[in-house]
């Protein structure tokens, strides 16, 4: 119903893989439901984004581990782009609430300002997380890491995408993934940069 309407591009967000965390987090969602939900999308041809986050509060390694397994079989199941993120408190949560009382967050503007940076600096080294036992380093590098998998998944088990990527890179029409939209951003900002740098060298404006 949803690709009749002219839906294209549809996002799931169950934020982690572990069950464990999900209880922990009031995530009331059943992951098999949700990956069956899933192959039916990608059935009916829709190009889908599966949200996950790393570093809840109290979080293990293995409830990370099971997060990025779970997204590398997203992508192996034909989900277009897996993107993780890094836990981030947010004021008016119960969780924000809790690390609140103790003390692990405090309200003011630099941790708004960590807020802003945290998942716009994709590849910053040092994020400010909330989970203790596990480096901020290291929770970029599961990151990063599963991020780069997701997408090496992607385009190794489904080579027309490809094709579709570099079309959508040097055409006008609309991106299908915001991967290739930042491609294409990059692509022109580049384009730009050597437009005006002839320009000052004398080049026909």
């Amino acid at each position: 119903l949803l690709k009749q309407t002219g839906c294209h591009y549809l996002v799931y967000a169950p934020e982690s893989g572990s069950e464990e965390t999900l209880q922990s987090i009031k995530k009331r969602i059943k992951l098999p439901r949700l990956v069956t939900s899933i192959k039916t999308a990608k059935q009916c041809r829709l190009t889908l984004r599966v949200n996950l986050i790393i570093g809840f509060p109290n979080e293990t390694r293995k409830n990370i581990y099971q997060t990025m397994l779970f997204g590398l079989k997203m992508a192996l199941i034909g989900v277009d782009e897996v993107s993780v993120n890094i836990f981030s408190p947010y004021p008016g949560s119960e969780l924000f609430s809790s690390l609140h009382a103790t003390g692990a967050v405090s309200l003011d503007d630099n941790y708004f300002l960590g807020l802003a940076k945290l998942n716009s600096e994709y590849f910053s080294l040092s994020p400010t997380t909330v989970v203790s036992g596990i480096p901020p380093k290291e929770l970029v590098a599961y990151r990063i890491f599963t991020l780069l998998a997701g997408y090496g998944i992607g385009y190794l088990s489904r080579p027309y995408r490809i094709v579709r990527t570099l079309k959508t890179i040097f055409s006008d029409g609309g991106a299908h993934t915001v991967f290739e939209q930042r491609l294409r951003d990059f692509m022109q900002l580049k384009k730009g940069s050597k437009q005006t740098i002839s320009q000052l060298d004398g080049g026909s404006p």
